[in-house]
Parts: C-alpha cells; structure tokens; sequence
C-alpha cells in the first residue's frame, strides 16, 4: 500500500484529509505519523510548510520518493520508531529520482538513512537518466541530524548552504559525477562512516567553499575517480580522524586558502592529479605529513604555494612527485622535519630560505600517466 500525490500542487494538510476519507485511514496514518510510503509522480508537487511535521514510520516502512517536486521550507521531517520487523536495519527515508527537483529550506530533517544503497542513503537526488531534471535542487539553511548521507547523483547546479550536519552516519554529503554543484558555509560536526565531504565519479566545476568539518571519523574532504575543476577554498578542517583534504586522479583542483589542522593523519594529500595548485595557507599539527604529494605523471609540475606549515609530523612529503614549484611557503616552525620521502636529499634549499624568500624547485621522479591527453582547466586550478 502506498499514497501516490499524481498531478498538481499538493499540501500535507490535503495529503491527511485524503487518508482520513479512506475506509480504514489508521493502516495509513497515526496523527502525523505517516505509516506507508508517499510517492509524488512527475509533473506532481508536494509542500510542506513551516510549523508541519511529517513522521514516517521505521517499523511500518514508511518513506518518500519523489519523481516531481518536492518542496520543504520550515517543516520537519523525521524517521522514528522501533525496528522494522522485516528488515532490522531499516530507516526512513527522502529520495528524489528521474527528472524531480527537491527544495530545502529552513528545516528539520532527522533519523532517515540506512545501507550503502545511495538511494536509501538519507536524503538523495539521483538525476541521472536520459531527460534532464526539471530543474535544480537547494538544500540550504536547515538541520540534518543523526541522518545517513545526503547523496547527489548526477544533477546540475545543486546548491547545498548554510546547513547543520550533526551525527551523520555514512558519510556527509557525496557528490557524484554532478556539474556545477555549490556546497558552501555548512558545518559538520561528528561525521560517521564516511568524508564529511566526498566529490568523485566524474564531478566537475565542483565549488566546496566556506565549510567547517570537526571531529568525523574519516576524513574531512575527499576528491577522487576522475573529477576535475574544483575550488576547495576557505574551509576549516579540523581533528578528523583520518586526512584533512585528500585529492586523488583528478585534475584541475584549486585548493586555497584553507586550514586544516590537528588531522590524525595526512594534513593535505594530492596523487596522480594534473594541474592543480596547493596554497592551503595553514598546515598545523597534523599527525602525519602537513602535505603529501605523490604518484604525479611525468612533465606534471605542482605549485605549492603561501603555506604555512607548523607542527604537522613532517611538513612536506612526497614519493613520485615529478617536479614541485615552492613559493613563499614558510617553514619556520615546522622544524626540524621539513621534507620526507624522495625528496628529503632536497631538505638545504628548505633550511636555507625557511621564509620562502625565493621560488624553490624540487624535482624526483614521476609515473607515466594513463591519459596523456593534455590538461585543460577550466577552474583556477590552472594555476
């Protein structure tokens, strides 16, 4: 059984009265308890208004798939209740598919998730398909607590700002082969299972700016699998687990202006990525190298450039790293560990301009790279 909103603009408000017309309307709802699933079909439109509450039940199964539009401004969405008696692990959940668009503002979004399955994963848009969404999803300004991953699937121009993650389990958000995405001024605190923030398959012209990560259980930033042309600027990684920010086969990154710090393992990690630029500005404290960079094709040159490092295990490590241009980077307080790896016969021309006074180049070796076509960025990280 399942309640299907089939063509025009809709209201929570109306979704009850319909189910209290039914013959027996307690097998679908129990006050804002929604017992079955809530399907809105294409060319369907779903509102849920400040002050509303919509429970979906865990044990009876309960969950939202979207085709059409579905849209949240000042409600609260919430999975509860005790155990599926089907399936244990179940929770609720809000998916958006096919060509449906999703707006999200100023709300409340609890208890959805459960899996690996990206469309069960918490709150998801997965556009991908031969028809073009009917236009972009928002996520912005609202509260997603103890919720599973916020899941993004091959949609253009999706805005995720200004939003509060708090307890996310499998991850925090994923963007996944999208174009032009905009994840900006969140704060996530105590991320499980997953990056706080993971760009990959294909992404491109990616914008991660103004962000906060604490204290997750992995890492802060991941950008991987053949994204390419990301900004990652302005943000605040901090006392994660694993690495701060780690890119890895993607091309075209810019990653400035940031801090990570106090990161269990690697502060800022970049391998087998063509054209991009690490101007972090500060590396502090991170428990392993302030900044590794390795497996870079042969001919690849990367510009690091305006870092501070302090602190961090080692400052700059490298193995594979073809050619390094240093500019005004300044180790004074990463002493006495400045470089590890291949290029630590090259630590005296660090210990003799510590300010970074003058350019450096650092050179080792390089690997050869599976796609030898060139690199054209189209973001600032051509550098």
């Amino acid at each position: 059984m399942a309640i299907a909103v089939q063509g025009g603009a809709v209201g929570l408000a109306e979704v009850h009265a319909w189910i209290d017309a039914q013959p027996d309307p307690g097998l679908m709802r129990d006050g804002d308890t929604l017992r079955v699933p809530l399907v809105i079909l294409p060319g369907a439109r779903l509102r849920l208004t400040p002050g509303e509450t919509l429970i979906l039940s865990r044990p009876d199964g309960a969950f939202v798939a979207n085709f059409g539009t579905l849209a949240i401004t000042g409600a609260t969405v919430s999975g509860r209740g005790d155990s599926n008696p089907g399936v244990a692990d179940f929770a609720p959940f809000v998916t958006t598919a096919g060509t449906g668009k999703t707006w999200v503002s100023g709300a409340v979004l609890e208890g959805l998730g459960f899996g690996a399955a990206e469309v069960y994963s918490g709150y998801a848009v997965i556009n991908r398909g031969l028809y073009q969404p009917i236009g972009g999803s928002f996520l912005v300004s609202s509260l997603f607590r103890d919720t599973g991953r916020i899941t993004i699937v091959s949609s253009p121009q999706t805005v995720v700002q200004d939003n509060v993650f708090v307890g996310s389990h499998g991850g925090g958000i994923v963007l996944r082969n999208t174009t032009d995405a905009k994840v900006t001024g969140n704060l996530f605190v105590d991320v499980r299972g997953g990056a706080a923030l993971h760009v990959t398959d294909g992404a491109s012209d990616s914008q991660i700016t103004g962000n906060v990560v604490l204290n997750g259980d992995a890492a802060g930033l991941v950008i991987d699998r053949g994204s390419r042309d990301a900004t990652i600027d302005n943000n605040l990684i901090w006392g994660n687990a694993r690495g701060g920010i780690s890119v890895v086969q993607s091309d075209c990154v810019w990653v400035v202006q940031n801090v990570s710090m106090n990161n269990g393992q690697k502060g800022i990690e970049l391998r087998d990525s063509r054209g991009s630029t690490v101007a972090v500005k500060r590396i502090y404290g991170n428990g392993s190298a302030g900044l590794y960079i390795a497996d870079q094709p042969t001919g690849t040159d990367t510009l690091v450039a305006s870092n501070d490092f302090v602190g961090n295990r080692v400052g700059l490590a490298s193995a594979s790293p073809y050619k390094l241009t240093l500019q005004a980077n300044d180790f004074r307080a990463q002493f006495p560990r400045f470089l590890d790896g291949d290029l630590v016969a090259q630590t005296f021309q660090i210990v003799q301009d510590l300010q970074g006074a003058e350019e450096i180049e650092l050179f080792a070796g390089g690997i050869e790279a599976s796609d030898q076509s060139p690199v054209t960025c189209t973001s600032g990280g051509d550098g």
